[in-house]
Formats: structure tokens, C-alpha cells, sequence
């Protein structure tokens, strides 16, 4: 699984490299990026275990199986991931 999420990892990197010298883009990293970077993860996956796993799964498995609640909050997590594709 390691090496699945390198390889994406890797060609989303790319592919966010490729597009800036393609629309002739200047990337520049800020100063304090580490932090950023740092908060935006801690941050983000912090948020997510809450909201989905703490309230959406813990709603939903009321009176459900496991499976059926997994499976019903699949289309919900997905669709938050919309935008960080688009």
C-alpha cells in the first residue's frame, strides 16, 4: 500500500510540476512552508476523522452494520474530495 501511495503521491506532484511549465506558471515556495504544510495535514486530518468517523459513520451505523454503513458513507466522503480534485 506504501508504494500505491507513492506512486500517486508522485504523479500528482508531477502533474501539478507539468501544468505550471506548461501555463508558464512561477512556483515559488513561502518562507514558513513547513509549517504550512505541517498545519494543513494536522489540520485536514483532524477535521476528517471528526466529521466522518466521529459523526457521519457513528450516525449512520445506528442501526446498521458495519458494512452498510461504510458503504453508505463512501459517496458522502468522496464527494468532500470533489474540490482538492477539481
Amino acid at each position: 500500500m506504501n508504494v500505491v501511495a507513492t506512486v500517486v503521491g508522485g504523479a500528482v506532484f508531477a502533474t501539478y510540476v507539468a501544468l505550471a511549465a506548461v501555463f508558464d506558471i512561477g512556483v515559488e515556495l513561502r518562507s514558513n512552508w513547513p509549517a504550512v504544510l505541517a498545519g494543513s495535514l494536522l489540520f485536514h486530518g483532524v477535521a476528517e476523522e471528526l466529521a466522518w468517523r466521529g459523526y457521519v459513520f457513528g450516525a449512520l451505523r445506528e442501526g446498521r452494520t458495519f458494512w452498510r454503513a461504510v458503504l453508505l458513507s463512501m459517496p458522502l466522503l468522496a464527494l468532500t474530495h470533489v474540490p482538492i480534485v477539481l
